[in-house]
């Protein structure tokens, strides 16, 4: 690497020529550490908004992500095609964000202040379960959501017409 050369943001530690972290596999590793579960289970989607649905989608599907699912004119999901994570474009007031998938949003939150984070707003119902927006002790925003009410069903045109049994969740 370049010197100079400034690192992604999200680069792994290892990229700057130092050895790379270790990292511990299995749940018993971290347990035999002390470590408790993780609240965060992984990123679940990146949230933009757009003016229109159609453009949008038209405009991300010439980057080559496809349409997985559409919710009317509110909302509609994009593949990641390296992810199960989606790009979710929407068309209502609120600002883009990063939302972490977690088991429970009410425990998430619980465990998430009594260590020192602090609830910025809900939680609230969504169509796929319970949402909520924390920030940890230095402002970052927290978007937490859980499937709680299942994954999106849609029909074979991507339109959303409910929510998956829970044993098909991903």
């Amino acid at each position: 690497m370049p010197i100079g050369r400034p690192l992604p943001a999200c680069a792994p530690i290892g990229d700057n020529g130092a050895e790379p972290r270790p990292r511990i596999a299995s749940s018993e590793g971290k347990e035999r550490l002390g470590m408790t579960k993780p609240v965060f289970r992984k990123i679940d989607c990146y949230s933009v908004r757009v003016d229109g649905l159609d453009d949008g989608i038209a405009f991300y599907g010439k980057l080559g992500h496809a349409l997985l699912w559409r919710d009317g004119e509110h909302s509609a999901g994009l593949s990641l095609p390296d992810s199960d994570g989606e790009l979710v474009l929407h068309t209502d007031d609120r600002p883009f964000e990063t939302c972490l998938l977690v088991d429970s949003v009410d425990e998430a939150i619980k465990t998430i202040t009594a260590s020192g984070g602090t609830l910025a707003f809900g939680p609230i119902d969504i169509k796929v379960g319970r949402y909520a927006l924390l920030k940890d002790p230095w402002d970052n925003p927290l978007a937490v959501l859980d499937f709680s009410k299942g994954l999106l069903l849609t029909d074979s045109s991507g339109n959303v017409i409910g929510n998956q049994p829970k044993s098909e969740e991903r």
